[in-house]
């Protein structure tokens, strides 16, 4: 799946796909950046075999742990119960 370190960045970015037998429109990994960003977290790439990208990717995602409501709630102005 995956093409060597140089082009890393490359596979985040719209329209990415690595010439390869499968096909898509190449937005999954920018959607997932996207959705990951909005809430302060992140995704990485490494190689699953350490120094060797061939034998595959380990994607990992990080989220920040939150407790409250976020400030798109609060400005919906949403009159909350207790049931």
């Amino acid at each position: 799946f995956r093409n060597p370190r140089s082009n890393e960045i490359e596979i985040f970015s719209r329209d990415f796909k690595n010439g390869g037998e499968y096909t898509g429109i190449g937005l999954g990994l920018l959607l997932i950046k996207r959705i990951l960003e909005k809430y302060n977290g992140e995704i990485t790439v490494k190689d699953r075999v350490k120094g060797d990208y061939t034998k595959g990717s380990k994607f990992i995602i990080l989220i920040p742990e939150y407790i409250g409501i976020s400030k798109e709630v609060e400005d919906m102005n949403i009159a909350t119960r207790n049931y």
